[in-house]
Order: structure tokens, then C-alpha cells, then sequence
């Protein structure tokens, strides 16, 4: 009779240490499915960006995506003048982009011109969706003489400081005293104030930042 109760004492033993052991692994399972709950809610309001780090990331890789294609477009102008055409005969119009213009006149963004399509810009990398790369022969840019040829785009602040920081090691954007804001209507774009000698910078002025990149330095 005594072997039979503790052997019944210790199945109970058994039995209960095996309950509690179950116990503290749903508790555990529990904890980590509601941390997992509250970290993803944090990620949906915070849209995804749960490391700071990850918005920095995102405007670096933007910034890049801006230089490569303002050097794609200045690969085209260097085609075109290879081709034997003046910057003055290149066109810049999408009106007709199949076809190469007649006469002394080549069309930059052509199979048989300068052999490029537009490009648009990353919508991370642009102030607003409407911003898109204007390309202009009326720059002024300091520290070169006369009106330059150059691909300008508005960009986001953070990316603006991105161009630099890769450029220059510094994420310091210079202020240009010269009129940019009228570039989309009048052609003309002056970064008169920003920093001389650069033919590839990102400025502010007027209250935007403007990335400009001249495609063929004259």
C-alpha cells in the first residue's frame, strides 16, 4: 500500500512539473506573438521605417539614382558632340523622340541621337511628383563663363545633402542668391552664390533644392 501511494504521489509529481512546464511555454509563446503584434503595428504607422537609419539608406540610394542618370545624360551630350554636333544643335524636345531632327539639328533623346530615352527620377528622390529633370542652355553656374548646358532637378532636402555628402564629403548644402525658381518656365537657372567651380552640385534657394549637373562644360 505504501509503494502504491508514492508511486501515485510521484505520478502527480511528474504530472504537475509537466503542467507547469506547458504553462510557462504558452506564457512565453504569448509574450513573443504580442511583442511581434506591437512591433508591427509600430512598423504600419511609422511606415516601415522602425530603424532611423533606414530613411538615410533610402535618400542615399535615391541621391545615387539622381547622379546616375544626370551622367547617362551627360554620356548622350558627349555622343552627340562625338557625332560631330555643336551643343547648340542638340535638341533637347521629346516631341518627336524616334526621330533624329534634319538638317544641323540632333535630338538628344533618340535611338539615332544621343541614344537616350527621358529618365524620371526616383518619386523618394523629387520635392513633388511633378518635379521632373529639366534640361536647360541658359545656366549660370558659378565659377564657369557664359551659359552652360545642365540637367537641373528639384529634390528633397535629405537627398539634396546626400548629392553632396557624396561629391564633396560633406552634406552641407550651399545657398545660391541667383533666381532658379523660374527654370520650368523661362529656361533660365542661376546658382549665382553657391559654391564656384563645381559643374555638379545640389543648392538652395527660394525655398527648394535644386541638383544641377552641367552635360557639356563650356
Amino acid at each position: 500500500m505504501t509503494i502504491a501511494k508514492a508511486r501515485l504521489a510521484a505520478a502527480y509529481r511528474a504530472a504537475r512539473a509537466a503542467r507547469q512546464r506547458d504553462e510557462g511555454f504558452v506564457g512565453a509563446l504569448m509574450f513573443a506573438v504580442i511583442i511581434a503584434l506591437l512591433i508591427g503595428g509600430y512598423l504600419i504607422a511609422s511606415g516601415g521605417d522602425f530603424n532611423p537609419s533606414t530613411n538615410r539608406e533610402k535618400d542615399r540610394l535615391n541621391a545615387g539614382s539622381v547622379q546616375n542618370q544626370a551622367q547617362q545624360m551627360a554620356n548622350g551630350v558627349m555622343r552627340t558632340l562625338g557625332g560631330g554636333y555643336d551643343v547648340a544643335n542638340i535638341e533637347v524636345s521629346q516631341s518627336d523622340p524616334a526621330v533624329t531632327g534634319s538638317g544641323d539639328t540632333v535630338e538628344l533623346f533618340s535611338p539615332d541621337g544621343g541614344g537616350l530615352t527621358m529618365p524620371v527620377a526616383p518619386t523618394g528622390a523629387r520635392a513633388s511628383t511633378s518635379n521632373l529633370w529639366i534640361l536647360t542652355k541658359a545656366a549660370t553656374v558659378p565659377g564657369f563663363t557664359g551659359a552652360q548646358f545642365a540637367a537641373v532637378l528639384v529634390v528633397r532636402q535629405a537627398v539634396c545633402a546626400q548629392i553632396n555628402q557624396a561629391l564633396y564629403g560633406s552634406n552641407a548644402i550651399p545657398a545660391a542668391t541667383g533666381t532658379m525658381s523660374t527654370i520650368a518656365t523661362t529656361g533660365a537657372f542661376d546658382a549665382t552664390g553657391a559654391t564656384a567651380g563645381r559643374s555638379e552640385q545640389c543648392v538652395s534657394g527660394g525655398g527648394a533644392h535644386y541638383y544641377y549637373k552641367i552635360l557639356a562644360p563650356q
